[in-house]
């Protein structure tokens, strides 16, 4: 009887420590699989922190795309084509001289005339020409200005405060000039913008002035007498148009 009480509890002793050697080897096999696990999820926190990179990089060459563009578009801005003459009379120091300026675009144009030293808008004492046309006079620095609007063309007359002392020396000594302009025929050429500057009495400088803008081109007329000047402004505007 002591030999199978022996023999039972030895056989129980074997299968207990079979059974620690079962659940010894499945958590030793369990091991790798958790190793691959943690691996997995460290590749996977790799993969999500490069997006960022991606997005800087997409990032970075849209805005190289950006200032292609607009060192493209400030290139194009700057190639505005412009071309400029300059002609001179040979038979006198008094004869006027031409310049005409060209641009691609009416915007060009204007931008252009501006820039010309035409004589601003004056503001002063309303006067009344012949043939009822109002005008506007202005006296500065022994001269009086003398301003008018006919059509798209702003004209002014200067001339010596002693020649304005009276309304009549003032509006005869500007009916001269009129008379001459509508003989020239200037006022009727056709223009976006005119200007006429016309200093009444003779000039050493080539002070008298005559600019206008059809289109996209440019006119501008100088001379020291102001009749020639006003002739060939008249020739260059029917060349131009």
């Amino acid at each position: 009887m002591k030999r199978k009480k022996w023999a039972v509890s030895a056989s129980m002793i074997l299968v207990i420590l079979i059974l620690f050697i079962g659940i010894a080897m499945a958590t030793s096999r369990a091991n790798p699989n958790s190793k691959k696990v943690s691996m997995v999820a460290v590749n996977s926190s790799q993969i999500h922190t490069s997006k960022p990179a991606s997005s800087e990089k997409q990032s970075s060459s849209s805005s190289r795309v950006q200032s292609v563009k607009s060192s493209t578009s400030a290139q194009a801005k700057s190639t505005t084509k412009t071309s400029e003459k300059m002609v001179k009379s040979e038979s006198g120091t008094s004869d006027p001289i031409f310049r005409v300026y060209k641009r691609d675009s009416v915007n060009g144009a204007i931008k252009k005339y501006h820039t010309l030293k035409n004589p601003p808008k004056a503001t002063g004492q309303p006067v009344k020409l012949t043939n009822g046309i109002k005008a506007v006079k202005q006296g500065t620095m022994g001269h009086v200005y003398v301003q008018w609007q006919h059509g798209k063309w702003l004209l002014t007359v200067i001339m010596n405060s002693a020649d304005a002392m009276t309304p009549k020396k003032l509006i005869s000594k500007v009916a001269v000039i009129q008379q001459h302009l509508n003989q020239l025929k200037l006022l009727s050429q056709k223009v976006n913008q005119g200007s006429v500057k016309i200093y009444a009495d003779p000039q050493r400088n080539p002070v008298n002035q005559i600019s206008w803008r059809t289109d996209t081109k440019v006119g501008e007329v100088v001379g020291n007498d102001w009749i020639p000047t006003v002739k060939a402004a008249v020739q260059e505007l029917g060349q131009m148009g």
